[in-house]
């Protein structure tokens, strides 16, 4: 699935979305556009659907010591990075990860019947998000360049048990740069039972907004009132040329 736009909702306007499923082939896109507007569709998410052909696996086990983090410092570390989570999104309780940057995040219950419609979600997509959520335990938070792992490509999301309690989640990392990480994820219900897998998770490093004092283009800077020497002498000089001509 390539996530290639934002589907932005803004405050007192509406948006219709259309999905498009190809069928036999399984393509499936997502598409959206003003509500009511001349504005032409707009192509969000491309991706195919398939019967699973991978089997669920085990992740990798944590080694040596572990690095623990709370809910508050996880949520405290996205609000540094410019991303403000609600409640129904909040639903990380505690992160364990070890050096090689494998992660357990122990999850909230997502709150059922969310969103407009009576049937269940597949997979609840806030249980799916949060699983994420313990990468703000990763890297140091910049005060002056607020910046976030936004996910761009999922390479596979397979579902084995419909409308699953997702308790947890094994999160490793397999590629780590400054611009960009690979992850796979493992999502368990209460049982520890894996319920599902998404693997090679792309997402890129984005910045939300920087200081002033990080922008490289533009400087502010007081300067005195009136004429500066500088001035002073290319006035003078521009007097003498034209006196001498």
């Amino acid at each position: 699935l390539d996530l290639l736009q934002p589907l932005t909702l803004r405050k007192g306007t509406m948006r219709e979305i259309s999905v498009r499923h190809g069928g036999a082939s399984g393509d499936v896109e997502i598409w959206s556009r003003p509500r009511l507007g001349p504005d032409e569709w707009m192509l969000h998410a491309r991706g195919r659907i398939l019967p699973p052909s991978c089997r669920r696996g085990l992740p990798q086990s944590m080694r040596g010591d572990l690095i623990e983090a709370d809910a508050d410092e996880i949520y405290g570390r996205a609000l540094l990075s410019g991303l403000d989570y609600g409640p129904a999104f909040r639903l990380v309780r505690a992160t364990r990860r070890d050096t090689e940057k494998v992660m357990e995040v122990d999850l909230a219950p997502a709150a059922p019947g969310t969103g407009a419609h009576h049937r269940p979600q597949i997979l609840h997509p806030a249980s799916l998000d949060a699983a994420l959520h313990g990468l703000f335990q990763l890297g140091e938070v910049d005060p002056t360049r607020r910046r976030a792992w936004l996910p761009s490509r999922f390479g596979r999301l397979s579902v084995w048990r419909d409308q699953a309690e997702v308790t947890g989640a094994t999160v490793t990392v397999e590629k780590d740069n400054d611009r960009s990480l690979t992850v796979s994820v493992w999502l368990r219900d209460a049982d520890g039972e894996v319920v599902a897998r998404l693997d090679h998770a792309l997402l890129r490093a984005v910045t939300l907004s920087r200081s002033e004092a990080d922008d490289p283009f533009f400087h502010i800077a007081a300067c005195p009132r009136g004429p500066t020497a500088a001035a002073t002498d290319v006035a003078a000089l521009l007097a003498g040329r034209l006196a001498a001509t």
